[in-house]
């Protein structure tokens, strides 16, 4: 006897019994587009079923989570447990799942995730750096000194450190480095 047969033996709704589950389950499609969700999972990240993962995902994970993916569909491919970033209705959420690889008749359809742990990641305000910013980061992001900042903006070199110390703070960055890694992020570059 199954899952399905064994609680429709004792007069319950397995569907009903999965959806009222207090433990978030998804299943998602082979291409990582979420099908279905229960209730709990509704809770956690609202309602993503139909959303490309592009859209999902935090783009600075989506290549992890590409492989994740690929992972799973070869023939013997094991239930792993993964974390992962997503933009739910309520803000970015760190989600560690359980993803069991579903098969009909051996070919890889999709997965079903249980969600292990979830947690709100704190959302960063809203960036919007000035065109002389961008150029800023353009430079930085190219290698460029705050002298050479300065000649290629024509401004003294005080000057381009308080560009450059403006762009930080808009960023809400601590460095250089971070500033062109948030760039990066934000599709600034």
């Amino acid at each position: 006897m199954n899952f399905a047969e064994a609680l429709t033996a004792l007069g319950a709704d397995p569907n009903a019994a999965v959806d009222e589950l207090g433990v978030p389950i998804y299943i998602a499609d082979s291409e990582g587009i979420v099908r279905w969700q229960n209730r709990a999972s509704l809770a956690v990240v609202g309602d993503i079923r139909g959303l490309a993962r592009v859209r999902v995902v935090a783009r600075e994970e989506r290549e992890a989570s590409d492989s994740r993916l690929a992972a799973l569909a070869l023939p013997d491919a094991r239930p792993v447990v993964s974390s992962v970033l997503v933009q739910g209705d309520r803000g970015p959420v760190r989600l560690r799942s359980l993803m069991q690889p579903l098969r009909r008749e051996g070919q890889f359809v999709g997965i079903l995730g249980v969600v292990l742990s979830s947690h709100f990641q704190p959302a960063r305000s809203r960036v919007e750096p000035t065109p002389r910013q961008l150029q800023v980061l353009a430079l930085l992001a190219a290698g460029r000194s705050t002298s050479e900042i300065a000649v290629e903006l024509g401004v003294a070199v005080e000057t381009a450190r308080n560009h450059i110390r403006r762009l930080l703070q808009t960023l809400e960055v601590h460095s250089r480095i971070e500033a062109v890694a948030r760039g990066r992020e934000l599709g600034l570059l």
